[in-house]
């Protein structure tokens, strides 16, 4: 169920659409390197509008062929929803406001959202227009009519759930606010519940990967010194060992309590 006061979300897009300055902005200070191209997952949380928002950053796509997007990018993406545990709210489409959307492009979009998270996240995607200073007074909406068949097909594919954001004029804290309202409506819609891709291919082949190597902590158990086997025995909630350190780093989650006990119980899926 959604809490009220908590919202998470990852941005998505192509490579070099500003999905970093758009994570700034909407944090309201500047968490994520802009300017720079991302390679790993980056989350960060603010207090916005009354909310508790948490953004995951992602690497960049390729513009044309999911299969020239590195398979090591892919995973990142799909991390980096994994890093919102139970799961994003929103996956935000960065989509720039000067960008020309071809058929092609708008199937390389729509293909990397299905091949990543599956059939059902169109549910709980959201276009993102940045640059927005670029319409100058033009309303977003002439400049959606004006966009051609390809734009129209995408937001449709998406709800028609779609923001401008203008992080160089006045009123972009109302800008911000107004697009967390917009969440919140994409939310209720889906039944307050969040997005939920942990059956990905890639989160199963983890998984299998994870049950592989705890196994081979459990071989070990007997043939360790004595005064190690404490470190590698079952522990209380509240402690993290090293085998557990040792599943975090696997998985590529931060160290935590709450995540080592997250990824054991899905050992047992």
């Amino acid at each position: 169920m959604l809490d009220r006061g908590k919202l998470r979300v990852l941005l998505l897009g192509w490579k070099g659409v500003g999905k970093s300055s758009v994570g700034n902005s909407i944090l309201g200070r500047r968490d994520f390197e802009a300017g720079q191209e991302t390679e790993l997952c980056l989350r960060r949380q603010a207090l916005v509008s009354g909310r508790r928002v948490t953004i995951v950053d992602t690497p960049g796509w390729d513009w044309f062929s999911v299969r020239r997007t590195p398979k090591r990018i892919r995973h990142e993406s799909q991390r980096g929803a994994a890093l919102l545990r139970p799961g994003p709210h929103t996956l935000l489409l960065v989509l720039p406001v000067v960008s020309s959307l071809t058929a092609r492009k708008r199937r390389t979009l729509l293909a990397h959202i299905e091949t990543l998270f599956g059939d059902n996240a169109c549910l709980h995607t959201m276009v993102l227009f940045s640059c927005g200073d670029w319409l100058g007074r033009t309303p977003i909406e002439e400049h959606i009519l004006r966009g051609g068949r390809e734009l129209h097909r995408l937001l449709e594919y998406c709800g028609n759930y779609y923001h401008v954001l203008d992080s160089k004029t006045p009123g972009k804290d109302r800008s911000i606010s107004d697009l967390l309202d917009k969440i919140e409506e994409m939310i209720r819609e889906n039944g307050d519940e969040a997005f939920l891709p942990i059956q990905s291919e890639w989160c199963k082949s983890q998984l299998l990967f994870f049950k592989y190597h705890i196994g081979h902590f459990t071989k070990l158990k007997g043939t360790v010194h004595p005064k190690h086997k404490k470190a590698m025995s079952p522990l209380s909630p509240t402690a993290v060992c090293p085998s557990r350190q040792f599943l975090c780093d696997l998985a590529r989650f931060p160290i935590s309590c709450s995540n080592t006990m997250y990824l054991e119980s899905k050992m047992h899926m």
